[in-house]
């Protein structure tokens, strides 16, 4: 796909900031992805691909309506799905945490039950990708991720594999998962442990910051993982090997000094509470 159309820079905020992007109203029925000039052609690329993927298989009723260049940068021009980020519905109606919480954990799990469309990207692979140009890592670490990685068993189920607060929509009775360019065919596991740490990792950024907002985040993390246990039981028993590789792909994500979920995760005490405490994980 190349851009269809040339527009000049825009004069508006977005409503929404990314890793990669930025977000904008582009008509009452569209929005547009603008990417960050750091971002590659054949990123992009990917994304529109794995969108229409996703969108084929009836996994997202988000589509990619246009390629466009705007200024200097290239964007994406989206469909609008009409709903807030479950963080700004969490952020309205902090008394529904545990409902949005639980309802996340339902339609995850619902999506894990969906057989990975033949064309995804195996999460397998992506893990051993990721070894491979991390560089050297410390014995101990190697010896646990490779033991991890052996007894996780190889699926090809669908896994998002970035669910955070600000990928999910939310109205009174559904959500919809959003940004589908990391998707792979995997074992749930992984996801599940993936998107609970990315949880635990904003409240840990909160720290000092904001005291009510990083409550609010624990809370919904742990939560959405007791409910998920509850929709599918054996996946607390894969939760031991899907931890630490979820946290290795984390780290080597966001490549962030602040936080370092691997290194959370390599401190026995906190990985023993985490793992075989006779307790709910709240």
């Amino acid at each position: 796909m190349n851009p269809s159309n040339v527009y000049p820079d825009l004069n508006i905020r977005p409503f929404a900031t990314g890793n990669s992007c930025e977000v904008y109203s582009w008509s009452d029925k569209q929005v547009l992805k603008l990417y960050l000039p750091t971002i590659t052609e054949s990123h992009i690329q990917h994304e529109i691909r794995m969108v229409e993927q996703a969108s084929d298989a009836g996994l997202t009723p988000l589509a990619v309506n246009a390629l466009v260049q705007v200024g200097s940068r290239t964007g994406l021009v989206f469909n609008r799905i009409e709903g807030l980020s479950v963080k700004q519905a969490v952020l309205t109606k902090p008394w529904r945490l545990r409902t949005y919480a639980r309802l996340l954990a339902r339609q995850h799990a619902k999506l894990h039950q969906r057989a990975a469309p033949k064309s995804f990207p195996l999460l397998n692979d992506y893990i051993e990708e990721l070894f491979l140009t991390c560089g050297s890592l410390p014995p101990k670490t190697e010896t646990l991720l490779l033991a991890c990685l052996e007894n996780t068993p190889e699926a090809t189920r669908v896994c998002h594999n970035n669910v955070t607060l600000l990928n999910t929509l939310v109205d009174e009775s559904q959500l919809i998962f959003i940004d589908w360019v990391d998707a792979r065919a995997g074992n749930p596991d992984v996801d599940v442990a993936l998107c609970w740490l990315r949880l635990i990792k904003a409240a840990h950024l909160m720290a000092g910051r904001n005291r009510l907002q990083r409550w609010l985040l624990q809370d919904f993390a742990y939560t959405y993982l007791n409910q998920y246990f509850i929709q599918s039981p054996a996946t607390q028993l894969g939760m031991q090997y899907a931890l630490p590789l979820a946290a290795f792909i984390l780290d080597q994500v966001s490549q962030s000094r602040q936080f370092s979920a691997l290194a959370q995760l390599m401190d026995a005490d906190l990985l023993c509470s985490h793992l075989n405490s006779k307790r709910k994980w709240i």
